[in-house]
């Protein structure tokens, strides 16, 4: 499921924009930490829950 989303991301922004990607794997101050971490470095965020 994440890659078939990154990929879709991908083939659809791949001109248009630079896609970055990290993971949390469920881990609350891992997830925090990269929220924290990347607060106003991007224009738009995706946040999937799987």
């Amino acid at each position: 499921m994440r890659e078939q989303l990154y990929r879709t991301l991908l083939d659809n922004l791949k001109n248009k924009a630079d896609i970055d990607i990290y993971f949390h794997h469920h881990n609350y101050q891992v997830f925090e930490k990269l929220v924290k971490e990347n607060i106003g470095k991007y224009t738009h965020y995706v946040i999937a829950t799987f």
